[in-house]
């Protein structure tokens, strides 16, 4: 990913491209009518993308989240008037905390 960042080698999509996809959908979570909920559902990449440009932070912000991301974890953020989106909460996996689903926990 850090090559694909720094532009050594090229994808199909660049990750400039992918960086504008992102936005285009933060854009599109911020500007949906107040009271409404969105749900999207995605990949670890997109996600840890989506924490990086609300926190703000180097291309590398993405490889470290990405990397933390559990398969089925749940990111939650919510949207102000004015203050564009905020972070609710990251990878949250309260369904597999029970001890028979501990073994149901894997990562990106």
């Amino acid at each position: 990913m850090l090559a694909w960042s720094a532009g050594e080698i090229t994808p199909a999509e660049s990750w400039q491209a992918f960086e504008n996809r992102i936005r285009e959908v933060l854009n599109f979570i911020s500007d949906t009518p107040k009271g409404s909920k969105t749900l999207v559902v995605s990949s670890g990449g997109a996600i840890a993308m989506m924490v990086r440009q609300v926190l703000g932070g180097p291309p590398e912000t993405v490889i470290k989240l990405n990397m933390q991301i559990q398969n089925t974890g749940t990111t939650r953020f919510f949207s102000s008037a004015g203050q564009g989106l905020s972070l609710n909460s990251f990878n949250h996996v309260p369904h597999l905390e029970r001890e028979e689903r501990h073994t149901s926990v894997t990562y990106s």
